[in-house]
């Protein structure tokens, strides 16, 4: 498995079950990787560099650890997650004819940040295309941009719902008295952090807006080192916003909210909006790819466009303030939580990667 994070969610306990039964042994692949401790078959192997640097030094660092290993084990089929792996695994199914199955779980680096880099970068690997190689997207738009601009063969490339989330929770119909909006994102740009900072802002100076009947909620990482970490923390302080670090486990205020705020300006399937709709909030989201394959505008959830965020996100939260026609939040409720079916479940989306494996 190849992952340059250090968040090894999709390592599932059956996955390692379905390891253990057929005596197999897993190495994960990854730039952090904290206890170095063996935990029964599997193993650990640390590459170089962040996620986001292109440093090529560490780029052919780590493919050459990827192909050692690979020449040395020989896997019978690669599990990689996130562009940079994705790239390892594509090129080491080309050179050593291994099965891969490669998860895209959204193309925001090649939307929003050096996309013409990352867009020439793709347009040469996607030559070493190899008919063992699986491609995973999270919604069919990101799939669509891969077959208009690349080169892989169209029938391996398919869409999956997301990661897979626990369907554990029972349809409970709020009340909106008072809003508890959480939002979850890493402190980017690009996942709507500085939109975020300025919409709290101006809904505090705002006077003709009930501020008392809001409660804002993030989640997010905390680091010093972050640009917006000032921001976030004056929000802190002034008391605009609770604050929770994204790196400890946060789904009971899945359960404790009644409203989820989007902003990213782009997704491949948002878990954190799928465990909202699954636990009966009521999704207010930016009209972009990965947003807009869950909700439909005023039928299961609210779409607004960029340009008009602050005003839409007024306009929305003194509609269900003001609303006493309940009816209408239990309509929307339902139809966001039935959206999320069987088809987004762990072990449905496990087994489609077991399935690989089989």
């Amino acid at each position: 498995m190849l992952n340059d994070t250090n968040n090894l969610f999709r390592l599932r306990k059956d996955l390692i079950e379905f390891a253990d039964d057929k005596n197999f042994k897993i190495y994960i692949f990854c730039n952090k990787i904290g206890n170095k401790e063996t935990i029964r078959n599997i193993r650990l192997i640390k590459t170089y560099g962040e996620s986001n640097s292109l440093n090529p030094i560490f780029i052919l660092l780590n493919i050459f650890i990827i192909f050692f290993q690979t020449l040395i084990n020989k896997p019978i089929i690669i599990y990689s997650f996130t562009i940079k792996p994705n790239i390892y695994a594509i090129l080491t199914s080309f050179f050593f004819k291994t099965k891969s199955v490669s998860t895209f779980s959204g193309l925001g680096n090649l939307y929003l940040r050096n996309k013409q880099i990352y867009k020439l970068i793709f347009k040469f690997i996607s030559l070493f295309k190899s008919k063992n190689n699986y491609i995973l997207f999270h919604n069919e738009e990101d799939k669509f941009f891969f077959i208009n601009n690349f080169y892989f063969y169209k029938n391996q490339l398919s869409v999956v719902n997301g990661s897979g989330v626990d369907l554990d929770k029972d349809l409970v119909v709020k009340k909106y008295n008072k809003l508890n909006v959480l939002t979850v994102m890493r402190p980017l740009k690009e996942k709507g952090i500085e939109d975020y900072i300025k919409l709290v802002n101006h809904l505090y100076e705002k006077s003709d807006f009930n501020i008392e009947k809001v409660n804002f909620i993030l989640v997010t990482s905390i680091d010093k080192k972050n640009k917006y970490f000032e921001k976030i923390n004056d929000l802190l302080t002034e008391k605009k916003v609770f604050l929770v670090d994204g790196n400890e486990n946060f789904d009971k205020y899945y359960q404790n909210c009644n409203i989820y705020l989007s902003l990213s300006k782009r997704e491949g399937l948002s878990q954190s909006m799928i465990k909202s709709m699954h636990n009966s909030n009521i999704i207010i989201s930016l009209n972009v790819a990965g947003c807009r394959n869950l909700i439909q505008n005023n039928i299961n959830g609210f779409l607004i466009d960029e340009k008009d965020l602050e005003k839409k996100v007024i306009c929305i939260f003194e509609y269900i303030l003001n609303n006493k026609n309940k009816l209408d939040f239990e309509k929307i409720i339902k139809k966001s939580y039935v959206t999320i079916d069987k088809t987004f479940s762990k072990k449905y989306i496990n087994n489609l990667y077991l399935k690989y494996a089989n």
